[in-house]
Parts: C-alpha cells; sequence; structure tokens
C-alpha cells in the first residue's frame, strides 16, 4: 500500500540479478497483493524491489509499505533475516553504501534486496497489524516551511534556513532575499530522500540606539559627540559606539556619581552602546565653610556647640550658614567678664551665626572673602570671625 503526494503514488520496481522484469505505480491506501509477469528465477538469484520516486508536497508524503513478496512458492518478509534495504536515489540503490536491516516501511528512495530461496516461506518477523503513521516533518522550532528540493526559499530581509527531512536537517544558515533549496546549496543531510527548506526570520539589528540621561541637581553633562544637556534629555548614536560622557558641576554645586549604565564617582564615564542605555548624574549643592577665630585672655575655657573647646586662643572651622554657641567656663579663682568680637555682653554663652554670602566666589588658596556678622556688622578680612573673650 501506499501514501500519495502530489496525486502520484510510489513507483515500484522488480528486479532480478539487476535486470527489471516488472513495475508499477502504487495507489492502494491499503494492503493489497500486486502481481508481476511470471518469470524463471532460478534460487541464488538476487531479487530487488525498487522505490524510486519519494517525495513530499503540501499534500503528503509519498511512501511505499511492503509486507512481503513471494517467489516460487516462498513468501519472503520484508524485514526478515537476509533482507536488506539499500537506501539512495539512482545508481545509489545499488551501492551498498547506505544499507540497513530490511523493512516494512520505505520512506526514502532504495532497494529491498535479497537472494531467492530454494523453496519454503520465510515468516515475517513481526506481523503488521495495520498500516503505520506516515512520518511528517519535525524542522527545529519556530522555523516554517519556504520550498521543496529543487524549489526557491523566498522571502524578505534576512532568515535562517535549515534544509532535510523528517527530522533530520542541516544547521541553519543565514540568507538575506531566499535561496535555492538544492543538495548543491545544503549539501546532503539525508540521502535518498526529497527533502525541502524550512526558515526562520532573524531580528534586524538596529543600526543607532538611545542613549537616556537623567540629571539631578545642577550642573550639565557632554557627550563625546560634544553635545551636552543641563537637564534629562537624551541622544542616539551608533550600535557599537563608544560614548564618554562628561559632568560639570554648576557654581555652587559639587558631582556626587552616576548611576544605571555607569557608575562611580569620576566625572567622566564610558558607555558601550550595545543596548538602549540609561545614566542618571546627580549633582549636590557644594558645602562652603568659615573659619571662628577665638582669642582667650586670662584663664579658662571656651567651648563650642560641636563638643571641641579650647583653654587657650584657637580656630575652629563650621558650614556656612551654621550657628556656633560658644560656652566660657573660668579657671578655679577666675570670672568670666565678657565677650567682645563677633559676639558682646557677659553672659558666660553667646551665639555666632555664620552668614553665608551672597553671589559667588571660587575659593582658594590665600583667598580673602568678605564675611559679615548678623549680629554686629563688623568686617572681618580674610574670611574669619575674631571673637575675645576676656577674663579676670
Amino acid at each position: 500500500w501506499a501514501t500519495l503526494a502530489a496525486n502520484v503514488g510510489p513507483q515500484m520496481e522488480v528486479r532480478i540479478n539487476g535486470a527489471v522484469v516488472g513495475s508499477t505505480e502504487v495507489r492502494a491506501t491499503g494492503y493489497q497483493n500486486y502481481t508481476f509477469p511470471s518469470v524463471s528465477i532460478p534460487a541464488g538469484a538476487k531479487l530487488e524491489l525498487v522505490f524510486n520516486n519519494d517525495a513530499f508536497s503540501g499534500d503528503g508524503d509519498r511512501n511505499l509499505f511492503v509486507e512481503s513478496i513471494t517467489v516460487n512458492g516462498s513468501t519472503i518478509a520484508s524485514n526478515a533475516p537476509g533482507v536488506v534495504f539499500d537506501r539512495g536515489f539512482g545508481a545509489q540503490a545499488f551501492d551498498n553504501v547506505d544499507v540497513m536491516p530490511g523493512l516494512s516501511t520505505l520512506y526514502w528512495n532504495g532497494a529491498l534486496r535479497f537472494t531467492v530461496p530454494s523453496s519454503g516461506p520465510t515468516p515475517p518477523t513481526t506481523p503488521p497489524t495495520t498500516p503505520p503513521t506516515t512520518p511528517t516533518d519535525t524542522p527545529p522550532a519556530g522555523y516554517t516551511r519556504c520550498a521543496s528540493e529543487w524549489g526557491t526559499c523566498a522571502f524578505t530581509g534576512t532568515a535562517d534556513v535549515v534544509y532535510g527531512a523528517r527530522s533530520t536537517w542541516t544547521a541553519p544558515r543565514s540568507f538575506t532575499g531566499g535561496t535555492a533549496c538544492t543538495n548543491a546549496v545544503f549539501g546532503d543531510p539525508l540521502r535518498g530522500t526529497v527533502k525541502a527548506c524550512y526558515m526562520k526570520p532573524t531580528a534586524t539589528t538596529p543600526t543607532t540606539l538611545g542613549l537616556n540621561l537623567s540629571i539631578a541637581g545642577t550642573g550639565s553633562v557632554r557627550f563625546s559627540d560634544g553635545s551636552s544637556c543641563t537637564s534629562s534629555c537624551s541622544r542616539t548614536f551608533n550600535n557599537g559606539s563608544a560614548v564618554t560622557l562628561t559632568a560639570t558641576p554648576a557654581a555652587g554645586s559639587t558631582f556626587t556619581g552616576w548611576s544605571g549604565a555607569c557608575s562611580g564617582t569620576s566625572t567622566t564615564c564610558a558607555v558601550t552602546m550595545d543596548a538602549v542605555k540609561n545614566v542618571s548624574a546627580t549633582f549636590s549643592a557644594a558645602v562652603v565653610t568659615r573659619t571662628l577665630s577665638l582669642n582667650i585672655s586670662g584663664a579658662g575655657g571656651v567651648g563650642f556647640s560641636d563638643g571641641s573647646s579650647c583653654a587657650s586662643s584657637c580656630s575652629r572651622t563650621f558650614n556656612s550658614g551654621s550657628v556656633v554657641t560658644l560656652t566660657a567656663t573660668p579657671a578655679s579663682g577666675f570670672t568670666f567678664t565678657g565677650w567682645s568680637g563677633a559676639c558682646s555682653g557677659n553672659s558666660s554663652t553667646s551665639a555666632a551665626h555664620l552668614k553665608p554670602l551672597a553671589g559667588s566666589y571660587a575659593i582658594g588658596r590665600g583667598t580673602e572673602l568678605p564675611v559679615w556678622s548678623d549680629y554686629f556688622g563688623v568686617r572681618i578680612n580674610p574670611g574669619a570671625r575674631d571673637l575675645g573673650a576676656v577674663k579676670r
């Protein structure tokens, strides 16, 4: 019996010692006897049953199913000991290269071969009860059929293509626009079988990618293409390119670090554009400090609100704008008589307000900063407040 493809059945040919003695198209879809003209077949002759038009089409897979062959009164099962199947098309069916034990289901072109016995039947090793199921192609996941063998697998763009049949396939190969579906292109992964091509489109690699920048605080970020941003923005760069970002804080700010595709606190960062990238740059207000100078007369000590203290003239540094409380403690036998400078009065405690400066100043070694007291309007240079504590 047979399965058809393109409404054509398997072509079955019988040969004795290489000579063709009969041929027919098998169209029956259930087991049926086929008889060839009687010829003299001596014992020991080589009998071959040839299947030579295997094919696969959209409406089916052409296969030949053989239960047994009867010759000279002897019935030989197709899978009996001594029966072999030489797989191949044309001369390949007789070259003894791709040989396997006899079988009842011929999925491929080839020849069943055995030596004619003198007499007596040889029973099948496993008599079939129902026709076997015709196998189907099982290409790799995600692949769809695009052409039969000798056809053209055509598509738009780039796709991976495999070539073969059943579950035997070539490794995927990439083509653009299509390819011929032939052994000449792919090699022959399954001899003696009509094969097919299956394709899977490949994702198009973008030529450019986006870099999204978020800025917190006051400052700017410059890109290696020369452009820059002072607030959150986006730029587009070539796929695979290296982009350098440089952070510059505004006056009165400092750069505190990167996050996202950049990290660390260096003002520069390099990003490789192999995907869409997100980068954040953070700036914070700069911390400005002021110096408080203390002169002590007599015996005693002065404590500051940061927990430190001095028993003689000294200096301390505090953040601009902070309020510092000083507490005078006389030594034994002395009394505190009063403050002068940025503090006044004779209370043992006094507060000095280190006022932030209006405007912006570039601060460096030796720079003089004008500092004004909120309390007394005393101008002090360079950038220090002098306090006098007099004790007697």
